[in-house]
């Protein structure tokens, strides 16, 4: 069995946000408090992170984190790689691979162009091994399956790793990629907020998608400061809850077809 951990589940600005004062923000209830979105599948063995965002250092510390067999991003958006500094002082003993879309490596190898010059500096800097990644693929230990979904016009990728799948800042989910979500029964998908967006699904709308799949269990993540923990729980169909900072899920990381003759 593995375990997901989510590190993270809110939105771009995290919650509480920067200058606001409503009543989410405000908030006494802990599940209100949302580091942006990220998660980890741990193993006996592996320890693979989903994401890197600005938060990455303190979700480190405050999960324990204090080695990464690889890293696996969803899309290029600052949200989401923003953290890939602070991965430094977890690379010092080798290069630990970063899979992703060619396009998101592209993205992570312009914005952070001084970690790929080769040129030395005074205080080190992060060692990456860039992979790109877009067909099932053996990463440190676990086959991991790209689900291609679009976030507004852009093509990001969740993934399913066994029975379990992940998605975060879709706003459509394609019939092939539907497809490859057959069989799972752990599913967190992202969703924004009440109102409909342009770029991701509304909770309405992840509601919809999750039970369009096999999911027994759907955890709904990147909240945004709109949605009240306990209001909005309360609201929810059978099957269907928010995800909060922390939780934890346990997984059949084997319960997909092996991918042979690869690794990573």
């Amino acid at each position: 069995m593995a375990l997901l951990r989510l590190l993270g589940t809110g939105t771009s600005d995290g919650i509480p946000m920067l200058g606001c004062r409503c009543p989410v923000c405000t908030s006494a209830d802990t599940r209100n408090r949302r580091l942006r979105t990220s998660a980890l599948v741990q193993t006996q063995d592996e320890t693979l992170l989903i994401d890197c965002g600005p938060d990455f250092r303190q979700q480190a510390l405050l999960y324990g984190i204090e080695r990464l067999s690889a890293i696996v991003l969803t899309h290029h958006h600052a949200d989401h790689i923003g953290g890939i500094p602070e991965l430094r002082p977890l690379s010092k003993t080798g290069p630990v691979s970063l899979y992703a879309s060619p396009h998101t490596n592209a993205v992570v190898h312009s914005s952070f162009s001084y970690i790929f010059s080769g040129k030395p500096t005074g205080g080190g800097l992060p060692k990456l091994n860039p992979v790109n990644i877009s067909s099932p693929t053996a990463v440190a230990g676990l086959t991991l399956w790209p689900l291609p979904v679009m976030h507004g016009e852009d093509l990001i990728h969740g993934y399913r790793i066994g029975d379990m799948a992940y998605i975060t800042d879709a706003s459509y989910i394609p019939e092939e990629t539907l497809s490859l979500l057959r069989g799972i029964k752990y599913l967190v998908i992202n969703a924004l907020r009440e109102k409909p967006h342009a770029t991701h699904f509304s909770i309405q709308e992840a509601c919809a998608a999750a039970a369009r799949t096999t999911a027994s269990q759907t955890w709904l993540t990147h909240l945004c400061h709109m949605v009240d923990h306990a209001q909005t729980e309360a609201s929810l169909p059978a099957g269907i809850s928010l995800a909060v900072d922390g939780l934890e899920i346990e997984f059949d990381e084997t319960a997909f077809p092996a991918i042979r003759g690869q690794s990573g």
